[in-house]
């Protein structure tokens, strides 16, 4: 850790890098304009998955860590009443999922970080001053440093070469992925059904009982865990093949990092972290920079928005560029999430989805990604919006940076409006003539 992270193009060559997709329907390519990205390996089917992928670090926003439970990420109707209690910064559900995050045991011990090896460093942020969104990402950079260090003691799996990339799966993952699907919906609302009896017949309590799940709801088939269990887990080696904007930091960008990042840095040191795992400011940034540029919401239902509550990083689903007019999706979340095509996806066509909810005027987009991602989208759809003459009008509300903008509603013809009206007035009438 103490000697500077790889640059994206240092870090894994192509050939490590496809290896990470072994047994998807996916290759990776490059470009001097796109950078690395994704493209169909064959014809994919409309709701086919693409890939799927584990999580390589999470974090709860300090906004909501008292409602959701980090051992299992279910969110709770009421404050959560469990907490570590060393450092009082994460709380829990039940004692179960106190003692597996503690030992980095239970389902989510290939990829979990036990909270051991963060909770002397986390008590310290007590005392933070950081907005929630900048506490977010420190938390998640905490982790990552911590995987870094696991991962240099137990060596677990061998590397290859200087980039500490993960060596290519085998063609025993295709036979694995042919089984991966989405749940129907039939499927889906039995999973939902069973679920509800065993929350009765465990006989909990009202009040510890989730309210929410992530959004969309489970939809992957029991193949499909299958699966990522089977794949290996990532190194810091891929992480550092992110793209990181530290090198374009404006000084504005430079002032909101530098605090946090002193934090951080010094909250490392006060609990005792060997000095070669501590890094300087420098790589600290990129760190920092590439876990901003290349984290997912996690959201749960609250009525009829969505909330989110956390951001998680998946490395693999990361390589997959925007676009404004996407032909897939990411669904899943909370440790497991995949990509879905959205329509037919041709054999080398690039592989797409939307960073953010695009249905807002092209020059709010263009203004978006500039700020969060820095680059401007030149898709098909924004080069014909900023061409048009008259650009759709579309109705949007302002929202915090990684929830998604209100969808519009629809705007009614001047047909429509006639219609409405006449429909009122004839059911006034109706109210009147009843009443006489």
């Amino acid at each position: 850790m103490a000697s500077p992270c790889p640059s994206s193009d240092e870090s894994c060559s192509n050939q490590e890098l496809q290896g990470l997709f072994a047994g998807m329907p996916v290759q990776i390519r490059r470009s001097e304009t796109k950078g690395r990205y994704l493209v169909a390996a064959r014809d994919v089917e409309e709701g086919e998955l693409l890939l799927v992928d584990q999580v390589y670090a999470c974090a709860v926003l300090p906004s909501h860590k008292k409602r959701v439970c980090n051992g299992c990420f279910e969110v709770g109707k009421k404050r959560l009443e469990i907490s570590c209690r060393e450092c009082g910064q994460v709380f829990y559900c039940s004692d179960t999922c106190r003692n597996q995050h503690w030992d980095g045991n239970g389902d989510s011990a290939k990829w979990c970080v036990p909270h051991s090896r963060l909770c002397k460093t986390l008590k310290h942020f007590a005392s933070s001053k950081c907005d929630n969104e900048m506490e977010n990402v420190l938390r998640m950079m905490l982790e990552v440093i911590a995987r870094r260090e696991k991962e240099e003691e137990e060596h677990a799996v061998k590397v290859t070469g200087p980039s500490g990339a993960t060596p290519w799966a085998g063609a025993d993952l295709v036979k694995k992925f042919q089984g991966c699907r989405l749940k129907t919906p039939e499927e889906s609302a039995l999973t939902e059904m069973m679920d509800g009896l065993d929350s009765e017949s465990n006989g909990r309590e009202s009040s510890d009982t989730p309210s929410t799940s992530a959004v969309p709801s489970d939809e992957f088939t029991p193949e499909v865990y299958e699966f990522v269990n089977a794949l290996p887990v990532l190194k810091y080696g891929e992480f550092c093949s992110l793209q990181s904007h530290a090198k374009g930091f404006s000084k504005v960008d430079m002032q909101d990092w530098n605090k946090p990042l002193k934090f951080l840095l010094r909250s490392m040191r006060l609990s005792e972290w060997s000095s070669d795992c501590l890094p300087n400011v420098s790589i600290a940034l990129e760190l920092g920079s590439r876990i901003d540029s290349n984290c997912f919401g996690m959201y749960s239902n609250r009525g009829k928005r969505e909330d989110c509550f956390g951001r998680e990083v998946y490395l693999r689903i990361s390589y997959v560029n925007h676009s404004c007019d996407p032909n897939a999706r990411v669904t899943g979340g909370k440790g497991t999430a995949g990509v879905v095509a959205e329509r037919l996806i041709r054999k080398g066509e690039e592989i797409n989805i939307s960073y953010f909810d695009s249905n807002v005027p092209v020059s709010t987009r263009q203004k978006y990604l500039r700020k969060h991602y820095h680059f401007s989208c030149a898709c098909s759809r924004c080069a014909a919006e900023m061409t048009a003459r008259k650009p759709a009008r579309l109705s949007y509300s302002k929202s915090a940076r990684n929830s998604a903008p209100v969808r519009p509603a629809p705007v009614p013809s001047p047909q429509e409006r006639i219609d409405s009206r006449l429909q009122a007035r004839i059911a006034a009438a109706r109210a009147r003539i009843v009443e006489e």
